[in-house]
């Protein structure tokens, strides 16, 4: 009536993975009658599932008589606490691309597919050998700091089977490295006819027309801002009212970019003076004898002066000194 025994069973034991529960083993038994042996366990029907379960193995056997020995177990916990491995993965945290509002979205759909496919072929998990990878890409979320330009931050969700994650966050940066483009802008160094007090009229209107056609010439991918260093009293005069004024204009895109064209106003005058209000200054005087000198200095003089008085110009209101003769005594034919 003695029931074999059964050697103590081993002791609970707790695994990451199916693949780790331990092979079945047997357990050594002793009877009073029968000869001592070894026993195969048995496991039970999983409790759970593969991430979070249990297996119960149990030993028992009977003598020859049929008396039970006490049965023995070991109960083995399968639990799957460890996260994929992706220390392997290298991943360039924070990628820039040149900023182009019809190519932004093609390059960040390739690019976040690319991370998806290097992700899936470097990380590893204990148990589970086909990871899950989730994206939250969404060109949507797409943060604009100018024009289209901007960054986009991407979190890669690395799964097993049992939602154990290792996140990777992604950052790709679209830049706008690119000065606005002024190749097919016509504003350059000009020279306009000098009209003495309507200069500085003629000099900021010229001015205001470069900064509208600088405005619709130049080409960036985001808008541009045209500013200019104009000042009418930079004029550095040349003649009478004309002169030189140096402009640079800056033409400055969302991002920074900035392309400068610098060009030079002259006011030139090359119209000559006009003598249609000047009376004629032929003259028949007495002849003086030897006073004759005298008096043909005092006329070629008194011309002159009626010159600077009478003469009139656009660019110059004052023909003071500027009024030259080949007047010689010497020349008198008899």
């Amino acid at each position: 009536t003695t029931a074999p025994v059964i050697v103590a069973a081993p002791a609970a034991i707790s695994v990451q993975c199916i693949d780790d529960v331990p092979a079945m083993i047997s357990l050594a038994y002793s009877d009073n009658c029968d000869v001592d042996g070894t026993v195969l366990g048995v496991d039970q029907a999983q409790d759970g599932n593969n991430c979070g379960g249990t297996i119960t193995r149990t030993w028992n056997i009977s003598d020859t008589c049929g008396n039970p020995a006490a049965q023995i177990s070991q109960i083995i916990t399968i639990q799957d606490t460890t996260s994929p491995d992706i220390t392997s993965c290298d991943l360039t945290p924070n990628t820039s691309s040149t900023c182009d509002a019809a190519t932004n979205e093609a390059i960040a759909d390739q690019w976040n597919l690319d991370n998806i496919a290097a992700i899936q072929a470097c990380a590893t998990d204990n148990c589970d050998p086909d990871l899950t990878i989730n994206s939250n890409y969404n060109f949507a979320n797409l943060n604009q700091v100018c024009g289209p330009c901007g960054t986009l931050s991407v979190i890669y969700d690395v799964l097993d089977d049992c939602g154990n994650n290792s996140p990777i966050t992604l950052n790709l940066s679209f830049n706008d490295n690119t000065p606005p483009d002024l190749t097919t802008c016509t504003v350059a160094s000009e020279a306009l006819e000098c009209s003495g007090t309507n200069n500085e009229a003629i000099a900021d209107q010229w001015n205001l027309d470069n900064i509208a056609a600088l405005e619709a010439c130049a080409t960036d991918d985001t808008n541009i801002t045209v500013t200019s260093d104009y000042l009418y009293t930079n004029l550095s005069s040349t003649c009478g009212q004309g002169g030189t004024i140096p402009v640079t204009y800056t033409v400055t895109d969302e991002c920074g970019g900035v392309a400068t064209r610098s060009v030079v106003l002259t006011l030139e005058d090359t119209t000559p003076p006009d003598l249609g209000s000047c009376a004629t200054l032929d003259a028949t005087l007495e002849c003086s004898g030897t006073d004759n000198q005298a008096i043909a200095d005092q006329w070629n003089l008194d011309n002159i002066a009626t010159l600077e008085a009478c003469a009139t110009d656009a660019c110059d209101i004052d023909f003071s000194g500027q009024v030259s003769s080949n007047y010689a005594f010497g020349n008198l034919v008899p």
